[in-house]
């Protein structure tokens, strides 16, 4: 899987996890304030603008009580 693929795919991930916490009735700020990080970098995950490491988009799936299995794998002929 090339580079760009995997960071659309994580940035789609983050305006899923909007969609999701707008389901369940929270607020950024309740979100933020409980993980403690700004406003504006949670605000960039959900939009797509930055992508927000693995490590803190499972964070943000941990508060959400969701589970989001994603498969990637490498096809051994195109990534020579």
């Amino acid at each position: 899987m090339k580079v760009k693929e995997e960071i659309d795919h994580l940035a789609y991930l983050g305006k899923y996890l909007k969609v999701v916490r707008k389901e369940l009735g929270f607020k950024q700020s309740d979100v933020c304030k409980s993980m403690k990080i700004s406003q504006t970098h949670l605000s960039q995950i959900e939009n797509g603008v930055r992508t927000g490491t693995i490590q803190m988009l499972d964070r943000i799936m941990a508060f959400y009580n969701i589970t989001i299995t994603i498969t990637y794998y490498v096809d051994k002929h195109t990534s020579k």
